[in-house]
């Protein structure tokens, strides 16, 4: 199964059980530190990559005032949010591929480098449509056991996984210009960095 595929059958579900028990309750951590480290400000051009059904574009453009650009690999996903959130822009898109879209004061990969080969790619992706001020945030797995197990519980499922160190998204980051500017280590399952311009 590849990662699309995965994804395409969770679509209905998704949100809702980002919203319900254990799992609810680590997605409200995550929330928080997301939150944090965009610092949302009304008006904001954010480029949501792998943005599913909504889950950080909602709260962004409902609650934040942001102007959003979604961008999501899975169409049923990409459904899911156009019939939550219809004044959302969206793409269907490999984010690896992305072309220049605009200029973004902040861009958003929450939960996506995990599933990209090239994540290199992907912030070559960032360098081209961040805004010279603006800022990068990154959710991915925490690195040790728990990382492997979230990749064993993927692999289960037919999606892979690619987890890397610290070191790793820290080297990647510097090689296409952004420095990291702090870790948010609090969470249980995920580790947030947020990234600036050197």
């Amino acid at each position: 199964m590849s990662v699309e595929s995965f994804f395409n059958n969770r679509s209905r579900q998704y949100s809702r059980n980002c919203d319900t028990g254990a799992w609810g309750w680590v997605k409200r951590g995550e929330r928080a530190e997301i939150i944090g480290a965009l610092n949302p400000q009304a008006r904001d051009r954010v480029l949501d990559l792998g943005c599913g059904d909504g889950y950080y574009s909602g709260l962004l453009f409902n609650k934040y005032g942001c102007k959003l650009m979604a961008i999501d690999s899975s169409a049923p996903m990409l459904d899911e949010l156009s019939a939550q959130h219809p004044g959302i822009q969206n793409i269907q898109m490999d984010c690896q591929k992305l072309p220049k879209l605009g200029v973004f004061d902040k861009i958003l990969a929450a939960g996506v480098l995990e599933f990209v080969e090239s994540p290199g790619k992907v912030f070559q992706k960032c360098d081209l449509n961040l805004s010279e001020k603006g800022k990068v945030v990154l959710l991915v797995p925490r690195p040790g056991w728990i990382g492997f197990l979230y990749k064993i519980i993927h692999k289960f499922s037919g999606c892979p996984v690619y987890l890397r160190s610290m070191d790793e998204y820290k080297g990647l980051a510097q090689a296409n210009g952004f420095c990291v500017k702090k870790i948010r280590g609090r969470l249980l399952l995920s580790v947030v960095l947020e990234l600036e311009r050197q």
